[in-house]
């Protein structure tokens, strides 16, 4: 319902003349980057006493787990995105993980329209999803902020800036926990090391581990199994350190591409703290 009532918004602003990046308020763009962060202790990802480690059931060759338990951590800390567009389209899914009590993280091409590139009006995110009935924590509808580079916005040459960082009006993370974040890995330390990445698809949450191997120092490629909706879900090492977001699938169906954790990204997330 709430996407039929967002498509007849659209279409009357369309009519009317109204520009699809004049609809959404909620995404500011970053025109200037911050300087890189300098070396600073790093800071610990925080899991809720409560929850435990989650079970896994394997599925098939393809070499990913379904998450058991997608309540408990780190899984808790991963979002499935349902979004509402601000165009004719309707709406569609990704994934994001929380970094902060109330700050998470996705590709920026996430609020965007895969077919025409108009903004993102209203986002729920899920956390510890299982169905639209069973879930740990909902931020519904316009209850948000986020931040994109303008490359990102406008379409253009973005894929080495494909991240947003987002603020949620609720504390999500007290309940949830987040992730810590690792800036400007070196390339000897990433290159053949294994990283998990785990991201919802359809309302499922799954996970594959595989190796990495830097690209240059913005972009990565990732061997791990992933497919649509995958975008935004974290590339994390066993200490629930994010190194990389990913974001885009290989067309030729042997790799994966990941935007690194660089200095300037991890500045912006500071920024907002």
């Amino acid at each position: 319902m709430k996407r039929i009532i967002a498509w007849l918004a659209a279409a009357v602003l369309l009519l009317s003349g109204a520009g699809a990046e004049n609809i959404s308020d909620r995404i500011i763009i970053l025109d200037d980057f911050p300087a890189p962060a300098a070396p600073a202790e790093e800071r610990e990802p925080w899991k809720p006493v409560h929850l435990a480690e989650a079970d896994r059931a394997t599925i098939g060759s393809d070499e990913r787990v379904i998450i058991a338990r997608p309540e408990e951590y780190p899984y808790s800390a991963i979002a499935y995105l349902d979004v509402t567009g601000s165009c004719v389209h309707g709406g569609w899914y990704a994934s994001g993980f929380m970094i902060e009590k109330d700050l998470m993280m996705t590709a920026g091409h996430c609020l965007y329209c895969p077919l025409c590139h108009a903004p993102a009006q209203e986002i729920d995110f899920y956390f510890g999803y299982r169905n639209a009935r069973n879930y740990t924590v909902c931020n519904r509808g316009d209850s948000w902020q986020a931040y994109v580079p303008r490359q990102v916005a406008e379409g253009k040459d973005y894929q080495r800036y494909d991240y947003a960082v987002i603020r949620l009006d609720e504390n999500v993370g007290v309940k949830t926990g987040y992730f810590a974040i690792r800036h400007d890995v070196p390339d000897d330390e990433l290159s053949g090391a294994s990283f998990h990445v785990t991201g919802y698809r359809n309302g499922v949450l799954r996970q594959d581990m595989d190796r990495v191997e830097p690209v240059d120092e913005r972009y990565l490629i990732h061997y791990a199994d992933t497919e649509q909706q995958n975008s935004g879900c974290p590339v994390y090492d066993q200490d629930n350190r994010v190194i990389a977001i990913h974001t885009a699938e290989g067309k030729e169906g042997t790799r994966n591409y990941a935007v690194r954790i660089t200095g300037d990204i991890y500045a912006e997330i500071e920024r907002h703290r």
